[in-house]
């Protein structure tokens, strides 16, 4: 354990390993780079397309009124969210499977910076989700507020 003096000030520092004891909240732009680019990758994982398109042919072969209504109540988002978790899972474990642990101990963020980066990238599945059904909707005639039959 170092200690070291600050100048012009009266607190003491405390580093370990080279890095701040507390190192704070990480800086939000940091954090929204972190996002673009996790973000960019869920968006382009097999897993998180592989549910978009299990959602656009389940919506595509509902026949019936209930059917069409429950794929716009909530089940529209089960194919993308189960992608978005595998991909989350996959991105977060790539680190660890490929020995880039030691490598992270090395650049200036902390792990909350990285946690908090893959949470905000998680923004962007969720508004194409959101989209897509609101698209199904529009498609289907049930947010024009005629009754779906």
């Amino acid at each position: 354990m170092i200690t070291i003096e600050l100048e012009h000030t009266s607190e003491t520092e405390v580093v370990q390993g080279g890095r701040p004891a507390d190192p704070g909240a990480p800086a939000p732009a940091t954090v929204w780079a972190l996002a673009r680019a996790e973000g960019r990758r869920l968006l382009q994982h097999p897993a998180f397309l592989a549910g978009c398109l299990v959602t656009v042919a389940f919506f595509l072969a509902a026949d019936l009124p209930n059917d069409l209504y429950l794929g716009l109540v909530g089940a529209g988002a089960a194919g993308p969210a189960l992608g978005t978790i595998l991909a989350a899972n996959t991105g977060e474990l790539r680190w660890r499977t490929s020995g880039g642990d030691e490598l992270l101990q090395s650049i200036p963020l902390g792990p909350q910076a990285r946690t908090a980066g893959m949470l905000a990238a998680l923004l962007w599945p969720a508004l194409v989700t959101v989209a897509l059904t609101a698209v199904m909707g529009l498609v289907s005639g049930a947010l024009d507020g005629s009754p779906v039959a």
